[in-house]
């Protein structure tokens, strides 16, 4: 079976991005901004998308005792994951629309 490990590359990248948007706006800089909190949020799509992938993939081919191994663990995770991802880019946006004013 094939594993898709883009959810691993691209979770990675969107909290990366999120954390140097918060960097960014702690700093005071408010150039691209927008750019950063796009790219954080279209990362965690991606992941997330890519999750979804894997599961349909297992389906696909048969794999029932993975889907009923892995999917009720993952729920909780892909939830903390993505509450903590837009809880990031939720504070970087309040920074940065607080630095403009």
């Amino acid at each position: 079976m094939d594993w898709n490990i883009g959810w691993l590359f691209f979770g990675a990248a969107a909290f990366l991005l999120a954390l140097v948007s918060l960097a960014r706006a702690a700093a005071g800089r408010r150039k691209g901004w927008e750019a950063l909190q796009f790219s954080s949020l279209s990362c965690g799509a991606l992941a997330l998308l890519a999750e979804y992938r894997m599961v349909a993939q297992w389906l696909d081919h048969g794999d029932l005792a993975a889907v009923c191994d892995v999917v009720p663990t993952m729920s909780r995770h892909l939830t903390a994951a993505l509450a903590i991802g837009l809880g990031l880019n939720l504070l970087a946006l309040l920074l940065h629309t607080r630095a403009k004013r």
